[in-house]
């Protein structure tokens, strides 16, 4: 189940943006129970201690952003943490490799753009649930750092990394995570269903809605378009035929 959280300093303001958020989730008919709103930092901590479900963040920027951030990286792998600001300019700064949001909202945004957020991330999070489903087996996890700081990631949320020489990037169904790594120790420990498409991409193939062979481009299910090396194609094809359909390839 995917739970929404609600934290705005502003106490007034941030009620009746939550509010609006709730109507939203009604009116699409998306299955995201309320988990409530918090003013307060200790509040909020109270509020998430022990979730061990999905959820979705909307944080307001505020003198407080970063520890209210942190205590959402405490929170299950599959979160959603959207950026709530005043104006654009705000999120200079704020977005960097340790943190990409799900997503970015005015708090004078309308309510069609909120509608519109929240069920592109409740499609995302129904398409992990699936995947998540057709695993037999739990998906590992991966470990890294950023600047110091300790992350991990389930390879399930991961539907492509990225890799320019020693600097890789996890695109998750979330967010995206950039770090310098060793391609081969992270490919020593990814599940079967991941496979090396191009000199710069990894994909998992359960994130895959269609090849075309004779172009070359792999068809993304969120929409996004990947090309693929002549020489990786026999590779492709084995793994993407034996890992959705459970036979082999031709």
């Amino acid at each position: 189940m995917l739970n929404l959280y609600g934290y705005n300093s502003d106490e007034r303001n941030g009620k009746r943006f939550h509010k609006r958020c709730r109507e939203q989730i009604k009116e699409k008919r998306l299955s995201i129970p309320d988990g409530g709103f918090c003013s307060d930092a200790e509040q909020f901590r109270a509020a998430i201690s022990g979730e061990n479900e999905s959820s979705l963040f909307m944080i307001k920027n505020d003198d407080r952003f970063e520890k209210i951030r942190k205590l959402t990286d405490a929170v299950e792998n599959n979160s959603y943490t959207v950026l709530v600001l005043d104006s654009f300019e705000e999120m200079y700064g704020i977005v960097r490799p340790s943190f990409r949001p799900s997503g970015i909202l005015l708090e004078s945004a309308d309510d069609e753009r909120i509608g519109s957020l929240l069920s592109d991330i409740y499609e995302d999070y129904t398409r992990y649930i699936s995947s998540i489903s057709a695993s037999s087996t739990p998906s590992p996890v991966y470990q890294f750092r950023i600047r110091g700081d300790e992350f991990s990631e389930n390879f399930d949320n991961i539907y492509m990394i990225e890799v320019q020489s020693k600097r890789i990037t996890f695109h998750t169904v979330s967010q995206s995570y950039e770090f310098y790594d060793s391609l081969d120790a992270i490919m020593k420990q990814a599940p079967e269903y991941f496979v090396r498409v191009h000199r710069s991409y990894v994909i998992n193939v359960r994130f895959i809605k269609s090849i075309d062979y004779h172009e070359r481009v792999i068809s993304m299910n969120d929409g996004s378009e990947i090309f693929f090396s002549r020489n990786y194609s026999s590779d492709l094809k084995k793994c993407y035929v034996m890992n959705l359909y459970g036979g082999e390839s031709s």
